[in-house]
């Protein structure tokens, strides 16, 4: 029986995590979004460099230039991955060596972006419900002030480190290349896919690059699964409507004064004090709300100038240039002592712009992680498989075989900005970092050339081409995203000097020059930033009915918490070989901690003996678990259980209860099978604490050891 019931376990086990590995899917890439992002943070600088120059006396896009500073690439490498380790580094955290000899990450906005895959909480933010919950600010709190040089550890670096352990990596050079030639191209208004070359018929299928490791991040990050199971807000329509939540909420953040936002917990800012002197003996929670905020906001203060000296130290003198002056300002060390101290007072005047710049950077700092996490869904947006993906219908399933097609063979799409609109064909997940295909030239020369009369193109060329079109337009939009933030936004129309030039909402609009007369980073934002959500062709909304003109968005609702209710039987088994037992239970579980790694459960169960004599029993018990998720939906268990109930019902029965410590492992498919089972395995050791005629703790007091596997329905709430 032993032998049987181990052999048992194996063979689930095993069958489960096979299926859960080897379920191929074109999906959610985190090595894309980081790419893309990053490529597109580095970029954007280089344009708000020349902005700057030109608006000198502008704080606010200093100030959220400096935190670019913190969260772009320190520097822009030709290889972003490179031997398993990802090689560009911000200044968020230090690391004791490079990433290829520390093997540690540094996380940069790429991975801001890439992340709302993994987790759905940003805040803190004071009086933003939806973002009310710590989550991905609290934890920037953290790691911004690392007591160790080294990686951030954790789910998000597990995460993160994976994207990189690939064998499929591009290469590097070619995918810089069709960026910047796209930019080039591009540079007055993004290029139009020419009619002739929207048919199906004149593309060959592309090859896929990097993919996300679903099963390995199972493991790293047991919340994943639940995540994909509620993604609704990356497809379609909605994707777009998060991107504009994100963005609107991340401007407005930068813009606010760090004490009308910062909502940082009392035990997150003992923690974050402990590191900077002046501040380690600030009882927090013992302070009224508006000096609390104030020295809050003042920590935060200290921690970005640590950070901001971390860039200095670390970043291209190119990217530092732009704002020398305000750095020597803010790294002005007036208490300096001991012979090597060069500081001196600074003046009153000064001191007044330091702490004004200082606060606008600190609040940058939190609208930037608002803006990073919103660069994902405008990238799912432009990416196939998510225009027309009806998310809801069907299950994850149905929703996964569509989105798998559209991303491999490509739609047709129409992108929109306020100078117009541009057909396209878009590809998705897993291929936009696709290798070059063998057939096709490792440059394209733009589409005309491909337009010969009288001659079919080479359908490999045109594939190829398509795919250098739709990078370069994935980090055109990033850019205009991320310099529409930077200069206060432009949702209400373009800033052309002291006028507002607002946005276009006819066709006659557009072809008047609306992008007209604008700086050259005005003017690409007004050409690059998509004005609504990009259509598959024939299903895009009339221009009349829709509009292009942009207004606040809204931030997706967040999951409800991750929770179960299973109804199921288990059959046990003694050891000392005494009639089996069933039982029929009913469990409700949920989470306890906020990434869903930590669950409880109640469970309530009914239990009979199978044999007969005076071994039969029937008794109802009460267990309170908790369970660790080894991965998505493998729970380690433990629990305490108290049970009550009859025994020997054929000669005088009587009365008995005690308590049995409870152990195991459940499994919970939902999400790679359509059914949704619950598969358990369990060691019981009851302790009989009283029995009826023979009184409290009287022998034979443990009451067996028993093995039980059950089966049931676990459905997801």
């Amino acid at each position: 029986m032993n032998y049987t019931l181990s052999t048992t376990l194996f063979i689930v086990v095993s069958l489960s995590i096979v299926i859960m590995c080897e379920n191929k899917l074109y999906a959610f890439d985190y090595l894309e979004h980081s790419y893309f992002t990053d490529t597109a943070c580095h970029r954007a600088q280089t344009l708000l460099a020349a902005h700057i120059k030109a608006n000198p006396q502008d704080v606010s896009l200093k100030s959220r230039y400096l935190a670019m500073g913190i969260f772009c690439p320190t520097s822009w490498k030709p290889q972003y991955c490179q031997d398993d380790e990802k090689l560009i580094t911000g200044s968020v955290h230090d690391l004791d060596e490079p990433p290829l000899e520390s093997k540690d990450v540094s996380l940069t906005l790429g991975d801001y972006s890439a992340l709302p895959d993994h987790f759905a909480r940003f805040g803190p933010v004071k009086n933003l419900p939806l973002a009310g919950e710590e989550g991905l600010l609290d934890w920037t709190a953290k790691w911004m002030t690392m007591r160790k040089a080294r990686g951030v550890g954790g789910v998000v670096e597990d995460v993160a480190e994976d994207a990189c352990e690939t064998n499929d990596l591009p290469n590097w050079e070619h995918i810089e290349e069709d960026i910047n030639l796209y930019l080039k191209r591009a540079a007055n208004t993004p290029a139009a896919v020419p009619e002739a070359l929207l048919s199906p018929l004149s593309r060959a299928p592309v090859p896929r690059g990097p993919s996300d490791p679903a099963g390995a991040y199972s493991f790293d990050n047991p919340h994943y699964l639940d995540l994909v199971l509620r993604n609704h807000n990356h497809f379609g329509v909605q994707a777009y409507s998060s991107w504009l939540g994100f963005h609107g909420a991340g401007i407005e953040i930068s813009g606010r004064t760090c004490e009308e936002t910062i909502a940082l917990d009392d035990w997150r800012l003992r923690r974050m004090a402990k590191r900077i002197p002046g501040f380690e003996e600030i009882d927090f929670d013992e302070l009224p709300e508006d000096e609390r905020a104030s020295k809050a906001c003042a920590l935060l203060g200290e921690v970005v100038r640590e950070r901001l000296r971390a860039w200095q130290a670390n970043a291209d003198s190119a990217l530092i240039a732009p704002v020398k002056e305000e750095l020597e300002l803010l790294l002005h060390d007036e208490g300096a002592t001991g012979p090597d101290a060069t500081s001196s007072p600074i003046e009153p005047s000064r001191a007044l712009l330091a702490g004004r710049l200082l606060a606008a950077t600190s609040s940058s700092v939190m609208g930037l992680v608002f803006e990073g996490s919103g660069l994902h869904f405008l990238q799912d947006g432009l990416a196939a498989g998510h225009m027309r993906t009806i998310r809801t219908r069907g299950g994850l399933q149905e929703a996964r075989y569509d989105h798998d097609l559209d991303n491999r063979h490509g739609v047709v799409a129409i992108f929109r900005t306020r100078a117009g609109e541009f057909p396209l064909v878009a590809f998705g997940d897993s291929f936009l970092l696709g290798p070059q295909s063998e057939e096709a030239p490792e440059v394209c020369d733009g589409f005309e050339s491909l337009l010969v009369h009288g001659e079919q193109p080479d359908k490999n060329k045109v594939s190829m081409c398509l795919i250098q079109h739709q990078r370069g337009l994935l980090a055109a939009s990033s850019m205009a995203s991320l310099l529409d933030w930077a200069l206060g936004g432009t949702l209400y129309g373009v800033q052309s000097g002291d006028e507002v030039v607002q946005a276009a909402a006819s066709e006659s609009d557009l072809k008047s020059g609306v992008c007209d007369g604008l700086s050259d980073v005005q003017k690409f934002i007004c050409v690059n930033l998509p004005s609504r959500a990009t259509f598959v062709a024939g299903e895009e909304l009339p221009v009349g009915v829709y509009g292009d003109v942009m207004h606040q968005g809204s931030l997706p609702v967040p999951p409800p918490p991750f929770s179960y209710e299973a109804l199921s039987t288990r059959i046990g088994f003694d050891i000392q070989g005494r009639a089996p037992q069933v039982n029929v239970s009913f469990t409700l579980l949920s989470e306890l901690d906020d990434l869903a790694n930590w669950l409880t459960s109640y469970r309530v169960g009914l239990t009979t003996s199978l044999g007969e004599g005076v071994a039969q029993q029937g008794f109802m018990d009460f267990t309170y678990s908790f369970h660790w998720r080894w991965a998505a939906r493998f729970l380690i268990d433990g629990g305490m259980s108290t049970y009550a109930g009859f025994r020997d019902f054929d000669s005088d029965a009587q009365f008995f209860t005690g308590v049995s410590p409870v152990m195991g492992l459940t499994v919970l498919p939902e999400g790679w099978i359509k059914i949704p089972l619950e598969i358990s395995f369990s060691y019981r050791l009851p302790v009989n604490v009283f029995v009826a005629r023979q009184g409290f703790f009287k022998r034979p007091v443990l009451d067996g050891h028993w093995v039980y596997v059950g089966f049931g329905l676990a459905f997801m709430q």
